[in-house]
């Protein structure tokens, strides 16, 4: 039996799709489907008037109880993509783990699946802490499959000499995080909306509250989290998926779930 070369390769990408990151990609998008399902409204068909017989009535105490029950918040999901600017000033989807060279330019692209806090921090050779975001005059509390740029306008985030690794940390939370948000201006403000004294630059985070902050946040999610990366396959219309991106899930429902993500940009 002859296989075509077309077959062959696309068989062989499907095979190097990352099991995990399709995976996590199904369950982020899992509450987009639930939301799409309850904002539909449901018709019911018409029906021919019948004549009913009177129904037999019972006390109050004892009619049947038919409660819906309540649903629970769904998993949280984070989305990431690096973007890089190609010769033609464009900026078009590169996998995360590249390894970039010096005057490359990039900028990040995230989102969530549900509402929540959002905190991008790079983290110095000092282990001290540095706000991507939100900057000062930006709210990081994102509504479901609200899509942000960081760095939101302006220059990119361009790589310069020493070589090395840039690390950065994606923090996503159901409730605002109190150690973060007391080094922040004033959520969503302006810079002439702020007090006259107060300061619109962030503060760095220390490294010892880096370390422990983030310690905190692998330990609740370390049974929780599904992650992965996913990148395109097939051609056409019928690619099963057309992006490079990273998921990060955090399957459980409690009110204090949080997704940490790690991000290496590496330079040579």
């Amino acid at each position: 039996m002859r296989i075509s070369a077309i077959a062959l390769l696309a068989c062989i990408s499907l095979s190097a799709q990352d099991n995990a990151g399709l995976q996590a990609r199904q369950l982020y998008y899992k509450s987009k489907g639930a939301l799409e399902t309850d904002e539909t409204p449901k018709t019911k068909p018409e029906s021919k008037p019948t004549q009913q017989r009177p129904k037999a009535t019972t006390a109050p105490s004892e009619r049947p109880r038919h409660d819906k029950p309540t649903a629970g918040p769904a998993p949280l999901g984070l989305k990431y993509t690096v973007e890089q600017e190609d010769p033609a000033g464009k900026y078009v989807q590169v996998d995360a783990d590249k390894t970039f060279a010096t005057g490359d330019a990039i900028r990040l692209r995230m989102e969530v699946n549900s509402d929540a806090y959002v905190y991008l921090l790079s983290r110095g050779a000092s282990g001290d802490g540095n706000f991507l975001f939100p900057e000062p005059g930006e709210d990081n509390r994102l509504k479901p499959f609200q899509s942000i740029q960081v760095p939101a306008a302006g220059d990119p985030i361009r790589f310069a000499e020493p070589a090395g690794t840039e690390t950065l940390y994606i923090l996503v939370s159901r409730s605002p995080v109190a150690d973060l948000d007391r080094l922040l201006p004033a959520r969503g403000s302006s810079p002439g909306a702020q007090p006259s004294n107060a300061s619109m630059m962030a503060a760095n985070v220390p490294n010892a509250q880096m370390g422990e902050m983030f310690e905190h946040a692998e330990n609740m999610q370390s049974r929780d989290l599904v992650r992965g990366k996913v990148h395109p396959v097939g051609t056409g219309g019928g690619a099963q998926v057309n992006e490079h991106a990273v998921y990060a899930v955090n399957v459980s429902t409690t009110p204090g779930a949080q997704v940490l993500q790690k991000l290496e940009l590496k330079h040579r």
